[in-house]
């Protein structure tokens, strides 16, 4: 009975060996194989393809027309099924195959960027494809299965999803060149009082929008939200504007354009967390490594 996907690397080694020797008993010796497993793996050779590779008497066998045929093919063939094998077992290490990440603007202005670029010069053979989005489009992508990993600025309370604290990072004021705190090496969170704040929606990322806010009020005054602008260079534009200030992370603040300083602030100050989150019930091989890439690149 003939089967669909006959050709296993191990058989076509065992009747190359007869077809190079014309005599079981040598391609057995040369192989360092039994005869008699020679002999069946050459027999279910045959009865897997439904066809006689050899002619066989009693001192040499010789090749047939098919046998002729797959013994120029056999070598393509056994090259392509162990590339096969070998790339599956990398893929399920992590060592290849394709590796689909949602990021968030922060992460990978701050830190991914660079740690994807050590990972892949570790890992060459893998496959990255990279989609942006906000804490919740990824959180929802992975749900989804569109993602494999995830780096959202807020943990998921959803048991379908793990969340691993990557680290937490300082935030800072932007505000124009010219305003009395640009001249202030670190200024406090309470002169932010009475300020025109321009901040991005609580929606793409309630937690943060939730510690800054909660932070101002605990320095004694409510921020003064006049405009809200996503993604982050689009806040920046508008203080240098003169239209308000705005709150960056310290490690972004290269991100801060003519016109515009970036303060870091003294005392109790806002802070924002970077996540790599999963599915639960799925094991990312690279997930571990990439994650202790992170942390060197962070430490």
């Amino acid at each position: 009975m003939t089967s669909n996907y006959p050709l296993s690397p191990r058989l076509l080694r065992s009747f190359l060996l007869v077809a190079g020797h014309g005599h079981y008993r040598q391609a057995a010796e040369v192989g360092g194989i039994a005869q008699p497993l020679l002999t069946r793996h050459v027999q279910q050779l045959e009865a897997e393809l439904g066809c006689q590779l050899f002619e066989r008497s009693t001192k040499r066998v010789r090749l047939t027309d098919a046998g002729e045929y797959l013994a120029r093919r056999a070598p393509e063939i056994a090259g392509l099924s162990t590339e096969i094998v070998t790339g599956c077992r990398a893929a399920s290490a992590g060592q290849a195959g394709l590796l689909r990440i949602g990021y968030s603007g922060a992460a990978m202005s701050g830190f991914l960027s660079l740690a994807l670029r050590r990972l892949q010069k570790q890992r060459p053979a893998l496959e990255l494809s990279l989609h942006e989005g906000n804490s919740q489009e990824l959180v929802d992508g992975l749900l989804a299965g569109r993602h494999d990993l995830a780096f959202p600025l807020m943990a998921s309370d959803n048991p379908a999803i793990t969340s691993v604290r990557l680290a937490q990072e300082r935030i800072g004021l932007v505000v124009p060149d010219d305003h009395p705190l640009a001249v202030k090496p670190r200024p406090r969170l309470a002169d932010v009082r009475g300020e025109r704040v321009i901040l991005f929606p609580r929606r793409l990322n309630p937690v943060l929008h939730d510690e800054i806010t909660h932070c101002c009020r605990k320095a004694g005054f409510t921020a003064h939200i006049v405009a809200e602008a996503s993604p982050r260079p689009a806040a920046i534009s508008l203080v240098a504007a003169g239209q308000g200030v705005t709150f960056l992370s310290d490690r972004l603040a290269h991100l801060c354009t003519p016109g515009t300083v970036h303060r870091k602030l003294s005392g109790e100050t806002p802070k924002i967390t970077f996540i790599m989150a999963r599915q639960s019930h799925r094991r990312i091989p690279a997930a571990a490594e990439l994650a202790s890439l992170i942390k060197s690149i962070l430490a």
